[in-house]
């Protein structure tokens, strides 16, 4: 009986070895999703991006948007539910909601197109959106008034010399 709960132990253990899956997502960043180097095809994966742009439509009543983290962006389908819960999406005026998303990675989607995308289990907002500063720096605007001032002596001295002639 004993040999028998020892085959037992060591068959879950292979198992588990075998089927990384069991042990829950792996953690990611979005450039190592949109990279040379992305995991493996179907993986179920989990990380953190802002969302940008706007919830795009996408088959059977789901959402597509758009993420970005380190400069890199990655389309992510979600329920319709899901989506509407972000409040911000990023554009210049604002930073969007970041999201912390656990989903199916999908190198080659066929449901859409090819495409490289994440399908989410779970959405859940980590960090609510703000509004971006953007500082107006006064020596542009020197600059652009020393560049539209020569501009404008550059043409009333291609003028004069046309008269002459």
């Amino acid at each position: 009986m004993s040999r028998s709960i020892v085959a037992c132990v060591l068959l879950v253990a292979a198992l588990s070895a075998a089927v990384p899956a069991w042990a829950g997502p792996i953690e990611v960043t979005v450039p190592d999703l949109a990279g040379f180097t992305p995991p493996e095809d179907g993986a179920r994966v989990v990380f953190e991006a802002e969302a940008i742009g706007e919830a795009l439509r996408a088959p059977e009543g789901r959402r597509w948007v758009n993420v970005l983290a380190k400069d890199a962006p990655i389309g992510v389908v979600m329920e319709e539910g899901q989506a509407r819960s972000i409040t911000h999406f990023g554009d210049y005026r604002r930073n969007g909601d970041t999201l912390r998303i656990v989903g199916i990675f999908n190198l080659a989607c066929d449901e859409h197109g090819g495409d490289r995308d994440v399908h989410a289990e779970s959405v859940e907002i980590v960090r609510i959106g703000s509004l971006r500063e953007h500082r107006v720096e006064w020596w542009k605007g020197v600059v652009g008034l020393v560049a539209g001032a020569a501009g404008l002596v550059g043409i009333r001295l291609s003028v004069r010399r046309r008269r002459r002639y």
